[in-house]
């Protein structure tokens, strides 16, 4: 999720394991939280066609808990206080430093949280990358924790509450959203190979489906889960699935070993779920990723990897980061129009065959 969400939860986490620590403990416990999104500095020194590939990774791992609150603790040892009894501070830095890789797994864009023995993203999509009634509970409990000393443990525990409770109405109405999935492939005499179902931005009532079938089609829908009344949907119709790790739709994969290998990390990024289309340059394709939209239905993608043929003849970079069409204010006034159910495209489930 966004940073000062992580910095609240952090703080929040830090007060339940050390209350009589109160500012000192939530400023240990938001520095904790805050450390492994500072893997953005690290951006100069990547890959430009990967701009991903070094953030949310392994600053964000269970393995790096004990460094990043070793760091989180190091500018309070000024205070005689903490040097004599760092353990509580320490415990509660290491809490809040773990809140932050699991809040992000709980996201659909997902963290290595199990680096270094795996590469593989953790990705619960449960919770939105943004929510503002979550990030706003989570500032009420910990200005009142940290107001109300006699009951600190209980309002940061309640904090804490506000994100466990949103991450489990999540899996629910996730859980709805995947069986109308379920119910529209049927109807459409499609067999799901490959799905996500991902909680669009700021909302629990808002998913965007997207699923590969075997005949190697992407199909999206927007599907509305009121907390009260039946799920509606939105179909957003289909595109050809692309791999840049093979050639298909008349696109030229990456022929060179390093391209190669770049690709094959896009394509673990975006988890398989790709279209490609034409690019801006002669012989250039863009395998986009098509599971995050600000269009729930549609495939109008936020990011993609634009590839070259190698040996480029001004000698270009055969890879290339690209910006998708998915940000603009037109989608964004959607988007709002969807998530309140206002939006007269939407109807309901198709009929079991």
């Amino acid at each position: 999720m966004d940073t000062p969400t992580h910095m609240l939860l952090g703080a929040a986490s830090a007060l339940v394991i050390a209350p009589r620590e109160g500012v000192r403990a939530a400023g240990i416990g938001a520095l904790a939280a805050l450390i492994p999104d500072l893997d953005v500095l690290l951006a100069p020194i990547g890959d430009p066609a990967l701009p991903f590939a070094l953030h949310r990774h392994f600053s964000h791992a269970l393995a790096m808990v004990p460094v990043i609150a070793a760091l989180a603790c190091l500018p309070f040892l000024t205070a005689v206080s903490v040097r004599r009894a760092p353990a509580p501070l320490l415990v509660a830095a290491a809490v809040a430093a773990l809140s932050h890789g699991l809040l992000d797994a709980a996201t659909s864009y997902g963290t290595h949280l199990l680096w270094p023995f795996t590469e593989a993203r953790t990705a619960w999509d449960v919770l939105p990358i943004i929510h503002p009634a979550v990030t706003g509970g989570l500032l009420l409990a910990v200005t009142a924790a940290l107001l109300k000393s006699p009951l600190r443990r209980r309002i940061a525990l309640a904090g804490v509450g506000v994100v466990l409770l949103a991450a489990g109405i999540g899996a629910v109405q996730r859980t709805r959203a995947i069986e109308a999935q379920d119910r529209l492939a049927d109807a459409r005499d499609h067999t799901i190979v490959h799905r996500r179902v991902v909680p669009m931005p700021g909302t629990l009532r808002l998913f965007r489906g997207v699923y590969l079938d075997d005949a190697g089609t992407l199909h999206g829908d927007g599907i509305f889960t009121p907390f009260t009344s039946a799920v509606l949907y939105r179909a957003g119709g289909s595109a050809p699935s692309g791999d840049p790790r093979n050639s298909i739709a008349g696109g030229a994969a990456p022929t060179d070993a390093a391209s190669g290998r770049r690709a094959r990390v896009y394509a673990t990024f975006a988890d398989g779920l790709m279209h490609v289309t034409p690019g801006d340059h002669p012989a250039e394709w863009i395998y986009w990723d098509a599971r995050l939209s600000l269009d729930a239905a549609g495939f109008e993608p936020l990011w993609g990897l634009a590839v070259r043929p190698a040996g480029d003849a001004e000698g270009r970079d055969p890879l290339r980061w690209a910006r998708g069409p998915g940000r603009d204010r037109e989608h964004i006034a959607a988007l709002w129009q969807e998530i309140h159910g206002r939006d007269p495209r939407y109807g309901p489930l198709p009929d079991r065959r």
